[in-house]
C-alpha cells in the first residue's frame, strides 16, 4: 500500500508525516508497530481526508472547546454546537441530542488541558479515567444519534404490525405472518422514516425475509 500511495500523496503531506514519525520516535511515543513507510502512507491519507473535509474537522474542534468550556463553567448551557446542547451538571458532562435524549460522561474534568471522565477502559476492562477529545466525542454522538434513528424506526414498524423481537447492532428483527401483507421492502421503507427531529437526514435501509434468523 505504501509503495502505491507515495507517488500520489502531495509532497507536503509526506514531509509532514515523516516529521511526525520522527517526533513520535524521538519522544518514544506510540507508532502502532508500523514501519516508517506504512505509517507515513496512513498518516498522509488522514491528512488528505482532513484537508478535503474542513467542516468536519472544525466540528471536532468545536465539540472539544465547548466541552471544556462546559466543564469549566458548571450549570451554563452551551448551544453553540449545531443542534446539540452541552452542560456540566453535578459532575456529569451532559450532551442533549436532537432526539431529546442525553449522552452523559460521569465525573468529567479537565486534566492537563484534556477532557477525562470515569468509565470502563475498553482494553483493560477496568474502571478508571478515560481521556476523550472532539473527534471521539463526535464518534460517540454519531453512534448515539444512529441508535435514536433506529429506535424511532422500531416504533414506526411496530405501529405498522411488524412485531419487533430483537435488534443486533444496526439490524432490526421482526416476526410477522407469512402473508403478502408484510414484506422486507415495506419494512425497509418504514425504517427509513425520518424522525421529526431529523428532517432532511438521508436515510436508507435494506433487509431480507427468512423463516430463521441469519446474518446476511
Amino acid at each position: 500500500m505504501a509503495r502505491k500511495l507515495y507517488p500520489s500523496l502531495p509532497a507536503d503531506y509526506v514531509e509532514k508525516s515523516i516529521f511526525w514519525w520522527n517526533q513520535l520516535n524521538k519522544n518514544k511515543q506510540n507508532t502502532y508497530g508500523l514501519s516508517r513507510d506504512v505509517f507515513v502512507a496512513c498518516d498522509g491519507i488522514k491528512r488528505a481526508w482532513r484537508h478535503a473535509h474542513p467542516n468536519v474537522v472544525q466540528y471536532w474542534a468545536d465539540l472539544n472547546n465547548t466541552a471544556i468550556n462546559a466543564i469549566n463553567n458548571p450549570g451554563h448551557v452551551y448551544n453553540s454546537v449545531r443542534k446539540l446542547k452541552m452542560q456540566y451538571h453535578k459532575g456529569w458532562l451532559r450532551i442533549k441530542l436532537p432526539s431529546g435524549r442525553y449522552l452523559c460522561y460521569p465525573n468529567a474534568r479537565i486534566e492537563d488541558d484534556q477532557i477525562t471522565y470515569s468509565g470502563i477502559n475498553q482494553y483493560s476492562r477496568k474502571w478508571g479515567r478515560i481521556r476523550t477529545y472532539g473527534g471521539k466525542l463526535f464518534e460517540n454522538l454519531c453512534q448515539a444519534v444512529a441508535r435514536d434513528v433506529l429506535a424511532y424506526g422500531m416504533k414506526v414498524a411496530e405501529l405498522a404490525g411488524y412485531a419487533v423481537v430483537s435488534s443486533v447492532h444496526d439490524e432490526l428483527i421482526t416476526e410477522v405472518d407469512d402473508t403478502e401483507t408484510f414484506s422486507a421492502s415495506e419494512l425497509s421503507l418504514l425504517m427509513a422514516t425520518n424522525p421529526p427531529w431529523a428532517k432532511g437526514l438521508p436515510l436508507a435501509a435494506a433487509g431480507f425475509e427468512s423463516h430463521r434468523y441469519r446474518k446476511d
